[in-house]
């Protein structure tokens, strides 16, 4: 049944996405009832590993939820970051560009992005955003993180506290 379902909304013309490019170098809380999700990823070459890190703040700013997990090393980053991109915000304009297209995307990592446009076809609303480094501090933190935790690690409310300094740092600026 969940087979057809997904079948079913592939084969809709599937909702245009928005893109834009944030204006100043820092985070900006969603809007009212909403919430935002920010993605990165650390490479650590010297153990032949790549770090992802996802956090999902409400419009206040209070971290909902956050998630710092170790994977292979992939050929490029552009697959590191693909493989996040189960989420919606981050640091990678190429990916960014990449997902927001209608044209398929036949790299190496093209068939995470698609499974991501058919994932994304679940939520009411899904908007694909490109923000700078600087904009995605928290995200970084938790990709990093992943080189010296257990992984997956899965944060429902406290988050290390290198790390709360840093969303601390976002609702203040």
């Amino acid at each position: 049944m969940r087979e057809r379902l997904l079948e079913f909304h592939l084969a809709q013309q599937p909702p245009i996405p928005e893109f834009r490019t944030a204006g100043a170098t820092r985070w900006y809380p969603p809007q009212i009832s909403r919430h935002k999700v920010n993605y990165d990823r650390a490479l650590f070459k010297e153990i032949w590993q790549a770090g992802v890190g996802v956090v999902a703040r409400d419009a206040d700013g209070r971290v909902r939820g956050a998630l710092s997990d170790k994977t292979v090393l992939p050929g490029t980053v552009e697959e590191v970051e693909a493989i996040a991109y189960v989420v919606f915000e981050g640091d990678s304009e190429s990916i960014t560009t990449a997902i927001n297209s209608g044209t398929p995307c036949y790299s190496s990592f093209g068939h995470i992005l698609e499974d991501v446009k058919a994932l994304a076809l679940n939520f009411v609303s899904a908007t694909f955003i490109h923000v700078k480094r600087q904009g995605n501090a928290v995200a970084d933190r938790l990709a990093k993180a992943a080189k010296n935790i257990p992984c997956p690690h899965v944060w429902s409310n406290d988050i290390p506290s290198d790390v709360q300094q840093l969303v601390i740092h976002d609702s203040i600026h």
